[in-house]
């Protein structure tokens, strides 16, 4: 009888604990929800107050140090995402310069680096930029006994994130954050790196580019061998895999060309050949037929440049 009696306590104490960690649950979404829209509308009432004044600063009607003055009151975090958004979206050829100057003074490109490099070498890295040196490109990876946590997406996309802003200021304030970003050991890092090269034109970003998809046509060529069963949307996971890889290649590649014919013609030959790869009854033999290509194309750069 007293056996029964402690197992019912038991099961009492279990029904109360899986309650109370339901309704701790429930109230945590409900904070959360209730904070997202609470950033939203300050983000909407931050986009509708400096709208005329990033306006006005891109039309030149006001100077940098103005602007600065006017944008310093967006100060929670709201208010500085719709700035940010704001200036990145005006921002041309024409522009970059000045709308990077006005992201030094709000502070913004110093918490961009932190979140990639760390507060220890952010302020070497900010002053450094601010001098618009250049910097040398270099491919060796940094590792330590934290490289596993690093690579860890939970670490590496807010790492990334960042970068990709940083890849946003003009070409001679960026190259420094970019060639320090090459060294991280997450491969998703260094590929937002390798595309803000391509987008700012840099000469050292050729190899690279053409390198990410040679890494692209191999990892297509052991996907492509296993074959595994559809899956519930009718298309196999090697391919959604080589197909969103090869694509982001792609659209880096195309940044870094621009107007250059023979360069896009022989990008869209070499991704021609590597996405056909899936849709092929051999596609081990097709891979190989596109690494050829990659690899006969980085041979010779005048190859790659030279008529049609």
């Amino acid at each position: 009888m007293l056996f029964i009696e402690d197992l019912a306590s038991l099961v009492l104490w279990l029904v109360a604990t899986v309650l109370s960690v339901n309704l701790l649950f429930l109230m945590f979404i409900f904070y959360r929800r209730l904070k997202r829209k609470r950033y939203y509308e300050d983000k909407d009432s931050a986009r509708s107050r400096y709208t005329r004044v990033v306006s006005e600063f891109v039309d030149n009607e006001i100077d940098a140090d103005r602007a600065i003055t006017l944008l310093e009151d967006a100060t929670s975090k709201a208010e500085q995402d719709a700035v940010q958004e704001m200036l990145l979206a005006q921002e041309d050829n024409n522009n970059a310069e000045r709308i990077s100057q006005v992201l030094f003074g709000l502070g913004y490109v110093e918490r961009w680096s932190r979140k990639v490099f760390g507060r220890g070498r952010t302020k070497a890295l900010v002053a450094r930029s601010m001098k618009r040196e250049n910097a040398a490109i270099s491919t060796r990876v940094d590792r330590s006994l934290l490289t596993p946590f690093i690579r860890m997406r939970m670490f590496c996309v807010p790492r990334a994130v960042a970068l990709e802003s940083l890849g946003r200021l003009a070409p001679q304030y960026a190259q420094v954050f970019i060639a320090e970003a090459l060294h991280d050991p997450a491969p998703e890092v260094r590929r937002v790196a390798i595309a803000a090269m391509g987008r700012n034109r840099h000469p050292a970003a050729i190899p690279l580019l053409f390198g990410e998809l040679l890494k692209a046509v191999e990892m297509s060529t052991s996907t492509a061998g296993t074959r595994p069963r559809l899956s519930i949307r009718g298309m196999r996971r090697c391919e959604m895999t080589a197909l969103s890889t090869l694509a982001s290649c792609s659209r880096i590649c195309f940044c870094w060309c621009g107007g250059n014919t023979a360069m896009m013609r022989l990008i869209v030959s070499v991704a021609s050949s590597v996405w056909s790869v899936e849709n092929t009854r051999w596609p081990v033999s097709a891979a190989s037929s596109a690494v050829w290509i990659v690899s006969w194309s980085r041979i010779s750069p005048t190859r790659m440049t030279s008529g049609s």
